[in-house]
């Protein structure tokens, strides 16, 4: 389970999800990757976007409960824009995805 919330790091073409001394590898990658990852609120789901420089598409994943991720787990391939971060809704289990970010000089 992802009771306590941990943090991502990149290492050896691989992601790592890290809480405390612990590790679980996620995810492999052919080559590096830029990658945005949110936990929601109850700690109980993880998901990671992230450009495959291979396929040249964006890719979104999801882990619940704990699962490990797979290439094949991919939630969403390809029509996803530019994402500058992501966040779940406090009031639901829905991921909020933000494409771009305006900033108004009033």
């Amino acid at each position: 389970m992802l009771d306590a919330p941990g943090f991502l790091l990149s290492r050896e073409g691989c992601l790592f999800l890290r809480r405390g001394s612990e590790e679980t590898k996620l995810l492999t990658f052919p080559t590096p990757y830029h990658y945005k990852y949110c936990f929601s609120r109850d700690a109980q789901k993880l998901a990671i976007a992230y450009w495959d420089r291979d396929e040249k598409k964006r890719v979104l994943c999801l882990a619940q409960d704990g699962d490990r991720f797979s290439r094949s787990q991919k939630l969403v391939k390809g029509s996803l824009p530019f994402i500058r971060f992501l966040t779940f809704s406090p009031f639901s289990q829905q991921l909020l995805i933000v494409e771009k970010v305006f900033i108004w000089d009033l």
